[in-house]
């Protein structure tokens, strides 16, 4: 009995001593993971802005072969002919402006500075003459500490510095110029990474990511040509200073859907409240008025060619994308969600679950 029991335990022993390596080797290879995924999501935080870099370059490369495109077709000169032809006209364009139009627009936006500054110690000082101003003047925190609790309130400081915004702006328009000239070549390369069974249907999706972001980018910057030519016409018909630049600010932030007009608002109502409380409420009024025709008129049109982004997600992503990334996340956070709609109905909602988004989806029953 003595003898089987060492034999028994002779033979245990190598089976033991291989149980404890398969444990230690277990051990070891959940720690790697666990040590590669936080690795992973250290360069992934890192290379968002990069990554927002090159997202910023796609969405100028396909403005660019937008017009290129138009001019080609319209004068049958080749398409990267016409591409070269548009980026020479808007160079000297931009050149132009620089020269010549630049310093008056620089005098006015100092002048909208110390007009804004000025607006905003006059409705202190009014708030101050009530007791309910004074009340709600105690409670509003400095604009300091706001811009340190609210990341996207420090709309001049996008990149941190003024250098790292013009190096941030012309890296991203030469990504531009790049993907514009030759996007064949880095979509191939892409589709490279893919398995050869989906790679026509990942060529489906880039094809209707490009056409859907094309189309909201032509939406986009109609809206902000319109919206900007008729803030300045209508503040010039009031009698609003500085209406002009006013009206420049106001188209450029349209490109911030829902947010960018309120955040327009602002310094257009604080400088009409100077000259009149009377003339603020006619421009808020005649303000709103030009919003709802371009929310009612253009914005239609464009969802004809363009997925439709609900409301309540815009806002959602640009509050989110704001929050971890700052104003740069606000602007290009409607895109974003436009993209990644694109991708869901693609790719989960048609591939995966099978279901068709031309059919409407049955009310849930009752109770």
């Amino acid at each position: 009995m003595e003898e089987q029991s060492s034999q028994k335990e002779t033979a245990s022993a190598p089976a033991l001593f291989n149980a404890g390596r398969r444990q230690t080797r277990q051990v070891w290879t959940f720690f790697f993971l666990v040590a590669f995924f936080v690795m992973f999501l250290l360069f992934l935080r890192q290379a968002v802005p990069v990554l927002l870099l090159l997202f910023a370059g796609a969405l100028i490369a396909l403005a660019l072969r937008f017009i290129s495109d138009t001019v080609s077709r319209f004068t049958r000169i080749p398409p990267l002919w016409s591409l070269t032809i548009v980026l020479l006209l808007l160079f000297v364009g931009t050149g132009f402006g620089i020269a010549y139009a630049m310093p008056a627009m620089w005098e006015q936006m100092k002048e909208l500075g110390q007009g804004l500054q000025n607006a905003s110690q006059f409705v202190e000082d009014k708030m101050n003459q009530t007791e309910a101003g004074k009340w709600i003047a105690n409670r509003i925190p400095p604009s300091d500490e706001m811009a340190e609790k609210v990341p996207w309130m420090g709309i001049a400081n996008i990149f941190g510095t003024t250098f790292g915004s013009i190096a941030a702006f012309l890296l991203t328009l030469t990504i531009g110029i790049f993907l514009a000239y030759n996007p064949g070549l880095y979509i191939s390369g892409f589709l490279r990474l893919i398995p050869k069974e989906k790679r026509n249907r990942t060529s489906q999706i880039i094809s209707e990511l490009g056409n859907t972001l094309r189309w909201w980018m032509v939406g986009q910057l109609i809206s902000m040509l319109i919206l900007a030519v008729t803030t300045w016409a209508m503040l010039w018909i009031l009698g609003v200073p500085l209406a002009l630049v006013l009206g420049l600010i106001t188209g450029l932030l349209t490109f911030i859907p829902y947010l960018g007009p309120l955040i327009a608002l602002i310094p257009i109502l604080l400088i009409a409240f100077v000259e009149s409380p009377s003339l603020a409420l006619w421009v808020l009024g005649l303000y709103m008025v030009i919003q709802n025709m371009e929310a009612s008129v253009i914005m239609p049109i464009v969802f004809q060619k363009t997925v439709h982004l609900p409301p309540a997600l815009t806002l959602i992503a640009q509050v989110l994308l704001g929050g971890m990334l700052g104003f740069v996340g606000i602007v290009l956070a409607t895109p974003l969600m436009a993209a990644g709609l694109v991708v869901v109905k693609m790719v989960y909602v048609e591939d995966v679950i099978r279901d068709d988004m031309n059919k409407p989806v049955k009310e849930m029953p009752d109770g």
